[in-house]
């Protein structure tokens, strides 16, 4: 009996192994343009892409950004021990340190591993620590947008 078949294990009768990516094109991804939502619900037009001269016209489209990403705001506001802190509170400490000693993170300073291991389960740490803020730390990115809300 001939086990496998022409992407796995041992070739049948005829046929040659060969991987399922031989012969095949690898493609692009397709550039897209920029959708923005439209007044009318369940509907987007398709435009170029915006050109805006400054952070401050972004701002008053209403598109708040944050100068790495929203773990490294909060982070920044909360400070490097408030944050060890929560990962010692929520029994994390472990996998923080195994995080911080794996070879890409070896070296970096504190806050970069922080923010890393923040980033890497966003959907945890970012309302953990943005629980954390008092009203006066809200990074400004964060505090303009609930400002509209």
């Amino acid at each position: 009996m001939v086990m496998g078949g022409p992407f796995c294990g041992p070739a049948r009768r005829g046929r040659q192994s060969r991987s399922p990516l031989q012969g095949s094109r690898l493609r692009r991804p397709r550039q897209h343009n920029t959708a923005i939502a439209s007044p009318r619900p369940h509907t987007l037009h398709r435009t170029d892409p915006i050109a805006v001269p400054d952070r401050a016209a972004l701002n008053a489209a209403g598109f708040f950004v944050c100068d790495r990403d929203l773990e490294a705001e909060l982070i920044g506001a909360l400070g490097e021990q408030a944050v060890q802190a929560a990962i010692t509170a929520e029994g994390e400490t472990g996998r923080f340190t195994s995080f911080a000693n794996q070879p890409a993170n070896r070296g970096l300073p504190l806050r970069d591993q922080l923010e890393g291991f923040a980033r890497n389960s966003k959907v945890r740490w970012s309302p953990r620590l943005a629980a954390d803020l008092a009203a006066a730390n809200i990074p400004t990115p964060l505090r303009e947008v609930l400002s509209r809300v």
